[in-house]
């Protein structure tokens, strides 16, 4: 983790700081440029998101988030 966070770091994507009320603590904030690129790669997500889904009919799709919302209770132990 720590690797990545310095790669994104040099990159100008973040800052880390340390917590003064707990010097063992990091803070870590986007910068303007990582801000950009996150919501870049969530706009493109969602875009491939909505292609696969789109092959799918409308009570298909109801199907599949309902399937999908079961396996998701089921991981978080509520299913």
């Amino acid at each position: 983790m720590t690797k990545r966070l310095d790669n994104l770091e040099q990159d100008g994507y973040l800052r880390r700081m340390h917590d003064d009320a707990d010097r063992r603590r990091v803070l870590i904030t986007l910068t303007e440029a990582g801000m950009h690129a996150w919501k870049d790669t969530i706009s493109l997500q969602d875009r491939v998101e909505r292609r696969l889904v789109d092959v799918l009919q409308p009570d298909e799709q109801d199907q599949l988030v309902s399937l999908l919302r079961r396996l998701l209770l089921s991981a978080q132990g509520r299913g």
